[in-house]
């Protein structure tokens, strides 16, 4: 939705702050955050210093971890103003309230529900056609993430959002983004501190992988990890593994190759090998054919359970097909 006209309008720091010519001009112009080089560098330049201490969003007032290049006329300040339903943001709190009372008419993302269960529902929203509000959504994630770099060119990026529903609308409470075109499955994860601890990162990170699965190709998150993030996604690989061999038709198996273990259950076959080889279960075999050992016939490792998912994807309710990872439709 594009802002209104009014003097209510929040978008950048105080004063007049509506989304000129000029200013989407300049918008159009913005590049990545400098993260100091390609994937894997080593010497990178350490992030800016942090410029908002906190952000207020719906009914939280968040404290910020990590610097975020919002457009703002103070190089740091105090609190800054989200509203939850459209991203516009401000310093001044007389804006905002002004904003959400008379400006603000969006009570959920933009883009397509593809998922709903109980109070969870999950939009899938296209960068392409939803530049501006993807380019805010940017820019609050980075105040949660250390180690990604803040893209602004967001038209080849797809987001899935997602929301606690209540009477008052659909609230965020985690996202991801995933690239259109790459063999990727996910490339940034955020869940914003006040909704943690409910379940809602493994729950996206299901849903990447249910989504590669329906297209046909092993899914893997993008590098590098944080250290959360390679923690989070070893014990996903390490519970969804083990699941699988507890299934009826595994049971007896003894051995089963790394390249079959990657078409049976949706995981890049690099992933599993290093799931599975520290704790003893991989063997790499003459002619370079590595197989995993059965956890339940191996009695020599005794395998640590990672505990279940808090919140388990239920496939079929999610509305949706590979088709959209080919182009954006516009249904809003």
């Amino acid at each position: 939705m594009a802002p209104k006209h009014s003097p209510c309008d929040p978008g950048g720091g105080g004063g007049d702050t509506r989304l000129t010519r000029k200013r989407r001009k300049n918008d159009d112009e913005l590049v990545a955050l400098d993260d100091g080089g390609g994937r894997g560098d080593q010497h990178r330049k350490p992030p800016p210093e942090k410029n908002i201490e906190r952000v207020v969003f719906g009914g939280y007032e968040i404290q910020c971890w990590y610097y975020s290049p919002y457009r703002l006329k103070k190089k740091s300040v105090e609190r800054l103003y989200v509203c939850e339903n459209c991203l516009l943001y401000t310093d001044d709190v007389q804006m905002y309230a002004c904003h959400l009372a008379k400006d603000c008419e969006r009570a959920s993302p933009p883009g397509v529900l593809i998922y709903e269960e109980g109070d969870v529902q999950i939009y899938e929203v296209f960068g392409a056609l939803q530049k501006f509000y993807c380019q805010r959504l940017c820019l609050l994630a980075k105040l949660f993430i250390d180690h990604k770099t803040l893209c602004f060119d967001v038209e080849n990026f797809i987001f899935y959002l997602l929301c606690e529903k209540d009477k008052d609308g659909a609230h965020i409470a985690a996202m991801f983004s995933k690239e259109m075109h790459s063999s990727n499955n996910l490339a940034c994860i955020m869940t914003l501190p006040c909704y943690q601890r409910k379940g809602y990162g493994n729950l996206l990170i299901q849903l990447s992988y249910e989504m590669s699965k329906r297209a046909k190709y092993p899914g893997t998150p993008e590098r590098p990890f944080s250290d959360l993030g390679e923690i989070s996604y070893k014990k996903y690989w390490l519970y969804v593994l083990l699941e699988f061999f507890d299934s009826a038709v595994m049971r007896k198996v003894e051995d089963v190759t790394v390249d079959d273990l990657e078409a049976l259950v949706g995981i890049n076959k690099d992933d599993i090998k290093d799931t599975m080889e520290p704790i003893g279960l991989l063997s790499h075999l003459k002619g370079g054919t590595y197989i995993v050992h059965n956890p339940k016939l191996d009695q020599e490792n005794g395998v640590e359970r990672p505990n279940p998912p808090l919140r388990r994807l239920d496939a079929k309710n999610l509305v949706w097909s590979a088709k959209s990872f080919d182009r954006p439709k516009r249904r809003n």
